[in-house]
């Protein structure tokens, strides 16, 4: 096979004078030059060179025993790496069919006035007495803005895994109030606080989160999950907070 497959190199020595240590330098010119259209020289040693033709012919005899040996199991192992295939564009398609945008959204009707109940949202500083986000956490800071209906506002803490997280008051006025939400090592979230006015004596609070998913089915199919994740605590938070404006409404 060797001798077949170098039949060109007619000045090449045999196999045998290489191993005895002769040193002849090999040009391949011939072979080159054919396979690439210019003439390209190279140069080894014929010792280096005998043993590069052994250890291929070594690699090739090996590969195809292990073929023959595995040919059975290599049947099996294609139509199941068709099928993972299959099963995988098929997530992936249903995942492109998801929205790429998630909201949670929480409410309560609390009795009181519109203004009081809002500039009770505004005033950042009472939030841990009843946000669920701020109970329980670390290295808790606030600056509160000098006016409750400034832009601007932060709250800075550290939950219970350690992660930073940062609350930015972007937008505020008659309707409510609206956040950014940055949690290290997460995507930033949309949030905020709608106050209407929906009967004589009661008042509608929401809050909500919108999240931007990417479009790795894992994040599609978190997406279905995120109300079940996150309302509970913010509906708890809700109900803390109307529980203290009507107490204090009361007294």
């Amino acid at each position: 096979m060797i001798r077949r497959l170098f039949s060109p190199l007619n000045s090449n020595p045999p196999l045998n004078s290489v191993a005895k240590g002769k040193s002849k330098v090999i040009s391949q010119k011939s072979v080159v030059g054919n396979m690439t259209g210019k003439a390209v020289h190279f140069t080894l040693p014929n010792s280096h060179f005998a043993l590069v033709l052994q250890l291929l012919t070594v690699i090739n005899r090996n590969f195809a025993v292990f073929n023959r040996k595995n040919k059975v199991n290599l049947r099996l192992i294609k139509p199941l790496l068709i099928g993972l295939t299959g099963v995988g564009l098929v997530i992936l398609g249903i995942s492109a069919l998801l929205p790429s945008q998630v909201m949670t959204s929480k409410w309560v009707l609390i009795d009181g006035d519109k203004d009081s109940i809002l500039n009770k949202i505004r005033d950042i500083n009472s939030w841990p007495k009843w946000n669920g986000l701020l109970q329980q956490v670390s290295e808790l800071e606030i600056r509160q803005k000098p006016s409750l209906t400034d832009t601007g506002s932060r709250i800075y803490w550290k939950d219970a895994r350690g992660r930073s997280n940062e609350i930015v008051v972007t937008g505020n006025n008659e309707k409510g109030l609206a956040t950014d939400m940055l949690v290290e090592g997460q995507r930033p979230l949309l949030s905020g606080f709608s106050v209407e006015k929906r009967q004589a004596d009661s008042v509608q609070v929401v809050w909500y989160i919108v999240e931007d998913l990417k479009w790795y089915p894992w994040e599609k199919f978190y997406g279905m999950m995120a109300a079940d994740m996150k309302g509970p605590q913010m509906q708890e938070s809700l109900n803390q907070f109307k529980a203290r404006q009507e107490k204090g409404n009361r007294q």
